[in-house]
This record gives C-alpha cells, structure tokens and sequence, in this order.
C-alpha cells in the first residue's frame, strides 16, 4: 500500500524577501511547484497535466473542483465550479445543467455568454437584459439577428415538413 500526500499551510509565512539593498520585495506563496509530469488528485495515474477523479459518494451538487474568486472587496465567490455530476458552473454555486453560466454585474447591457470566432467577430451574444445577438454584439430587441448578406435566407422558423416562418435577404 502506498500513501502519497501533500499538506503545505502558508498562512503564516510572509511572502516577502530583501533585495541586495536591503530593500522589502514582495514575493509570492507557492505551496507546491510541479516541474514536469502531470499532477493527479484522486488518481495516482494521471492522464492529463492535472486530473481531478472523483470516486467518493459525494451528492450531484457537491463540487468536485472548484475556483475560488475575490471582488474588490475580498469577498470570494464560485468562479469555475464541476459538480459530481459532470455540471459545469461559471460564476454559480449550484449549476442545474451541463453548462450553466450567470453573470457578474446585475448591469443590464453587460454580457452573460459570448462566442467569438478565431477572428473575433461575434457568434452570438446573451446580455443580462435578456436580449440574445446573432452576429451582433449591440441586440436592439430580444432576439437581434444581423446576416452577412452572403446568404439569401438568413432566418428560418421550421415547424415540422413545413415552413412556419422565411424571412429572406429582401425581407
């Protein structure tokens, strides 16, 4: 049987050191530095740099791995949170889908989710207003959809065999 463990409290030493001058340099705290390999937690075979596996009983809501942030004013909250159940949170505690994603600011012409291409030319765009852009990162109603005019039908509502609704380059 092997047992593996690391257990490193930095919360009493001071990141910080002199320089030639005598001078205080702040430093940094680093409780492990790996150079090379790749790093398991749960796993005594990784199979990526770092590997996280989960094989307690933990509850579907309980997270497995976890970022912390902190707001200006030292608060921390949720980040990036995996749950037990393979949900993926940003900036949520309890994430009730595979990808569940809620803003930072309440400010209503801030965004919630953006996709960009490689080019950086937006996809699609959610703000917290509830207004969702295709290609545009300015939705003036609910859903703004902005065609690259290379297309003679940019917008298609199908119900079924059946057209419900064809909007077409000439509207």
């Amino acid at each position: 049987e092997t047992a593996i463990g690391l257990k490193v409290d930095l919360t009493t030493l001071k990141a910080g050191q002199s320089n030639a001058d005598g001078a205080d340099v702040t430093g940094r705290k680093i409780a492990a530095q790996f150079l090379g390999g790749s790093v398991g937690i749960g796993t005594s075979k990784p199979e990526a740099a770092l590997h996280v596996r989960n094989d307690d009983d933990r509850q579907a809501n309980i997270p497995v791995f976890q970022v912390d942030m902190a707001d200006s004013s030292g608060v921390y909250s949720e980040a990036l949170l995996v749950s037990a159940n393979g949900y993926v949170g940003i900036g949520i505690s309890l994430p009730d889908a595979s990808l569940d994603i809620k803003g930072k600011t309440a400010d209503d012409t801030a965004y919630s989710f953006i996709v960009q291409n490689n080019s950086e030319d937006t996809i699609l765009a959610v703000r917290n207003d509830n207004r969702v852009g295709i290609q545009t990162l300015s939705p003036s109603s609910n859903l703004h959809i902005v065609s690259d005019g290379t297309t003679d039908i940019p917008f298609i509502i199908n119900s079924g065999d059946d057209y419900s609704l064809v909007v077409t380059k000439n509207g």
